[in-house]
């Protein structure tokens, strides 16, 4: 079997699905924690835990120690906040830190999540989008003429940090 796989965000909704996931098919699992973190998603199941700043890239590499891949599915979420720098701080700060950490320590494979709230419908209405193979990895384009009101920093935070990748 291979090295680890480091899920970042495993007590969450998708990250906790990525997690098992990764369990049923055999894999070691290791998931990074933040000290106020609600683990009932995780409890069940035995995995790794490792205690991480998303924002702090010398504690993800600590994180990313025997891992091959890491995935990405944690963010700062909210529809609103009176404070919106925290949504660029972590959610673009954060994954371009995490991905710094990740260059840093030669992990093989990233996979990154998002929300649905980093797409837009476009003026027409309809969702368009291009799926592009660069060096045999297919990523998906959503055109950047989204239509977002003032207020919504968190899709505009995701959409900043989608770009940076």
């Amino acid at each position: 079997m291979g090295k680890k796989k480091l899920v970042l965000g495993a007590t969450g909704f998708v990250g906790s699905a990525v997690m098992r996931e990764l369990l049923k098919d055999g894999n070691e699992v290791k998931v990074v924690l933040r000290k106020s973190s609600n683990t009932s998603n995780i409890d069940p199941y035995d995995v790794e835990r490792v205690f991480a700043d998303m924002t702090d890239t010398d504690s993800m590499k600590k994180a990313l120690a025997g891992c091959d891949t890491l995935y990405i599915t944690a963010a700062y979420f909210a529809h609103w906040t009176p404070t919106p720098k925290k949504l660029y701080e972590v959610n673009v700060g954060g994954t371009k830190a995490t991905l710094q950490a990740a260059l840093e320590m030669g992990t093989e494979k990233v996979v990154y999540t998002s929300t649905n709230n980093t797409l837009a419908r476009t003026a027409h209405r309809r969702w368009m989008k291009t799926k592009t193979l660069i060096n045999g990895i297919l990523t998906m384009t959503i055109p950047s003429r989204n239509i977002w009101r003032k207020w919504k920093h968190i899709n505009m935070a995701q959409e900043a940090c989608r770009l940076s990748l």
